[in-house]
């Protein structure tokens, strides 16, 4: 998706949480059939047998699809609970921060300071297209790790709505950063007025040709190296925010 600029909206949102759509709600609807089709074929079975071999042989012969009949409802009931939580799932997304409500664990309320960084993991559905079926993690400061899956619609829009306020409460320090020639630590790579720092090793911003993003990689291109360096998105930390703030901040 392209950089967008942080511009987060100044009124608070709520979101609410989705059953499954799509293949999975059919999915879910088979097997809330399943054990009722099992039971009735059970009953058929219990009758047949009774009535051809006795009381014993219809005790113990269906025995087998009562308790298929009482697995698949088991399941059926744990995924109705689970459906039911989604459809209870809140989020509400303010310029101050956000309320997490993912039933059945306790509501969450956070401010943005108290997140370290947002990563988005989208799937991939067929012939590589992008799937509604990823995963938004927030990682706080204190090392907690909240997911943020498929109950909740537009994923990938949701992911770019919470990187813009995450992006505006961020940017006042990190020009204050830039102007003093500190270092931001973006995970696996570091970066300042003076430069970038990989590894240890650091390469002045004469010496960078070009900085991308390219099949789940950050890719950048420098003047003296043949191979450019190649570092996996997971490693880094807001890696959309680390590009937009080189693409636009950087060359003020």
């Amino acid at each position: 998706m392209p950089i967008t600029r942080p511009t987060p909206q100044d009124t608070a949102r709520v979101i609410f949480g989705q059953a499954p759509r799509g293949l999975k709600r059919w999915a879910v609807v088979l097997l809330c059939l399943t054990p009722v089709v099992l039971a009735g074929y059970a009953l058929q079975q219990t009758y047949f047998f009774y009535t051809h071999y006795g009381p014993v042989a219809a005790t113990y012969r269906p025995r087998p699809f009562w308790a298929l009949a009482a697995f698949f409802g088991l399941l059926a009931l744990v995924v109705c609970l689970r459906i039911r939580w989604r459809r209870k799932s809140r989020l509400i997304i303010a310029p101050s921060g956000l309320n997490i409500d993912l039933p059945p664990k306790a509501p969450l309320a956070l401010s943005w300071d108290e997140v370290e960084s947002i990563q988005v993991i989208a799937a991939r559905g067929l012939a590589s297209r992008p799937s509604p079926r990823g995963r938004i993690i927030l990682i706080l400061r204190n090392g907690q790790r909240l997911h943020l899956d498929d109950r909740f619609p537009n994923l990938l829009l949701l992911a770019r709505e919470l990187q813009r306020h995450l992006y505006a409460e961020r940017l006042p320090k990190m020009r204050q950063q830039w102007e003093a020639g500190q270092t931001m630590d973006f995970g696996a790579l570091q970066i300042s007025s003076h430069g970038i720092t990989h590894k240890r090793h650091q390469y002045p911003w004469r010496e960078v040709q070009g900085l991308s993003i390219r099949q789940g990689a950050l890719v950048i291109e420098l003047h003296h190296r043949h191979k450019p360096i190649r570092i996996p998105v997971h490693r880094l930390k807001n890696p959309d925010l680390l590009l937009w703030w080189l693409h636009e901040e950087a060359k003020r």
